[in-house]
């Protein structure tokens, strides 16, 4: 973790985390009054507040001491806190007398629906509706390639790989693996290396974010000689061809 770490910045570490907690406000909000309750009496629940504690504590220690901003490390935080807040509607934990009357009214049971439409009309917005950018792209390839073909998904939507059958020709397949100096700091990676290892196999496509926060710009200097553009998808993805191989799909 030394070495991984960026040094911890007290600033930047409390914005990061009052933004998550922020967006799961109200899990934190029932989380916190069960565990600040104390007219609970079960044993069990006052003993798993002392394991909420070190769980929370620890877990949130591990995500702030490396001194990275990435939203998804605090979905290990979660477990924890949707426990404590499952906690809430335990017969054993009494709340306050305008939530109970609230949960008994038509008020809040028309609260509950909304709540529930509003999830789903995001899940189908997002499952549904949106366009499925890796699946278009994979289908646009599929009569393409051949069985000896390589492709490499330089720093997004490698997901590719598994929607093609095709394997990685690198095993440091995660974006930020190759192109953030401070990941290649940690795992003492030679980057004029690995790029020379990977254009030896020569891939034939090579898709690229040319947009946005994984935008790198010095890739396009190395595909200049021997790569063009054959599409675009989604205004943010690019996908290059080798030029020695002609756009002609298999039959």
């Amino acid at each position: 973790m030394i070495r991984y770490s960026t040094g911890f910045h007290v600033i930047p570490m409390a914005l990061y985390t009052g933004t998550f907690i922020l967006l799961f406000f109200p899990f934190f909000i029932v989380s916190a009054y069960t565990l600040l309750n104390r007219s609970v009496q079960d044993t069990r629940i006052r003993d798993f507040r002392l394991l909420f504690i070190i769980w929370f504590v620890f877990v949130l220690t591990g995500i702030l001491l490396p001194g990275y901003t990435f939203n998804h490390y605090f979905i290990q935080l979660m477990v924890p806190v949707s426990l404590q807040a499952g906690l809430f509607s335990h017969p054993a934990n009494r709340l306050p007398p305008f939530i109970t009357r609230f949960n008994r009214s038509v008020a809040g049971l028309l609260t509950i629906i909304a709540a529930c439409l509003v999830i789903i009309s995001f899940s189908f917005r997002d499952h549904v509706v949106k366009t499925d950018v890796p699946r278009e792209i994979a289908a646009y390839l599929r009569p393409m390639l051949l069985p000896e073909d390589v492709i490499y998904a330089w720093n997004h939507y490698h997901i590719l790989y598994y929607l093609l059958e095709k394997d990685s020709p690198t095993p440091y397949i995660h974006t930020s693996l190759l192109t953030n100096p401070s990941h290649r700091e940690a795992l003492e990676l030679d980057l004029d290396r690995e790029i020379k290892r990977l254009m030896e196999k020569n891939p034939l496509y090579i898709l690229i974010q040319d947009k946005g926060k994984n935008r790198i710009d010095w890739i396009f200097t190395l595909l200049e000689d021997q790569y063009i553009i054959e599409k675009r998808f989604n205004n943010r993805m690019v996908l290059y061809r080798r030029i020695d191989r002609s756009a002609v799909m298999n039959p």
